[in-house]
């Protein structure tokens, strides 16, 4: 009779920065895991509010917890990437788990990442489903079900950079080896996900699970999915817009990832140079979009669509061109994405 997989030893990484109204909910949830024999590591992006003492306050009303704690804060403000890359860093286990100061994760988070590695030594980064809560903490909508449980891998989708798979940081899980080999991210404005899912998808596979594991919080200051009210508000919008420039400069944080991946054999030479491709047709899509939304002026527009005319994407072109002479074509863009950001 064979016996189960060991579960790999597990890192979480909770990640703050002035969540001080909503950080002793997302302590709790991590010391009231199923599976408690993790470590937890506390990194603080030099918040100036409460957060610090809110965090030491919840510990402390939590004397026997299993859970090893590791305080990794900040001495200075240095942004989300350079927090994940300390945080990551300070990890000694096998797998890591991401989190926000500000979310909620399921009690069976870390058992149920922990199993799904286990099962499968392909798989480098599991993501599972999300219901968004509000400041107060009450359900918003429902969880999305536009994805399958499953595997994602370029072998099953070559053409997508992302191999089709859901891309969503707040709910990810990731082999920490895809720090260790790759290295930290370069620095940037572009998110940890979009880095992360590239390497799982050099090394191997994405596995999803559609079971909402995690309550991602929406409130007004969110880094991302901040669409309250259809992104009426100027602010809003340019909050979206600083959000697709930094999607439009991905390519050189995956360029180096693909190079190292080609260099050590973890891809052939034909795959590394199929994924740059991808990798710089995503970009070039991204930037033809904000141009088109925000909108750019021509030259600016013009050099974005010329990138996009070589390799034949001339329907993208056309669609954003319209988009940029006109303003109600805009606004129908700027409905769509308040409703795609509400669900995703």
């Amino acid at each position: 009779m064979s016996s189960a997989p060991a579960l790999p030893s597990v890192s979480v990484i909770l990640l703050t920065y002035n969540q001080e109204a909503f950080v002793a909910e997302a302590v709790r949830s991590w010391l009231r895991q199923d599976l408690a024999d993790f470590e937890l590591i506390l990194s603080d992006d030099a918040s100036t509010d409460r957060t610090r003492e809110v965090i030491d306050a919840e510990l402390a009303r939590h004397p026997g917890t299993s859970v090893r704690v590791v305080r990794c804060h900040r001495p200075r403000n240095g942004g989300v990437l350079a927090n994940i890359n300390a945080a990551m860093a300070a990890c000694s286990g096998d797998i890591i788990i991401a989190a926000a100061g500000d979310d909620v994760s399921e009690p069976s988070r870390v058992r149920l990442a922990a199993e799904i590695f286990a099962a499968d030594p392909t798989v480098q980064a599991v993501v599972t489903n999300c219901q968004k809560i509000d400041a107060e903490g009450r359900p918003i909508g429902a969880p999305s079900l536009r994805h399958r449980t499953g595997r994602y891998a370029y072998d099953l989708e070559p053409r997508d950079i992302y191999a089709r798979s859901p891309v969503c940081g707040a709910s990810a899980a990731y082999r920490a080896a895809l720090f260790r080999d790759f290295g930290p991210m370069q620095p940037g404005s572009h998110g940890e996900d979009n880095c992360f899912w590239v390497r799982a998808l050099l090394r191997g596979a994405v596995y999803y699970d559609r079971r909402p594991l995690v309550l991602w919080r929406q409130h007004g200051a969110n880094l991302s999915n901040y669409s309250e009210g259809g992104f009426a508000s100027p602010e809003n919008r340019q909050r979206h817009l600083r959000w697709m420039r930094a999607h439009e400069l991905m390519a050189p944080q995956w360029e180096r990832d693909v190079a190292l991946a080609v260099e050590r054999g973890w891809v052939s030479p034909e795959r590394g140079a199929l994924v740059v491709d991808l990798a710089r047709r995503e970009c070039a899509r991204w930037k033809l979009d904000r141009c088109s939304l925000e909108p750019a002026p021509w030259a600016e527009w013009k050099e974005a669509a010329r990138a996009l005319l070589r390799p034949g994407q001339w329907s993208f072109v056309c669609r954003g061109f319209r988009k940029w002479v006109s303003r109600g074509r805009r606004e129908h863009e700027w409905r769509w994405w308040a409703k795609v950001r509400q669900q995703s």
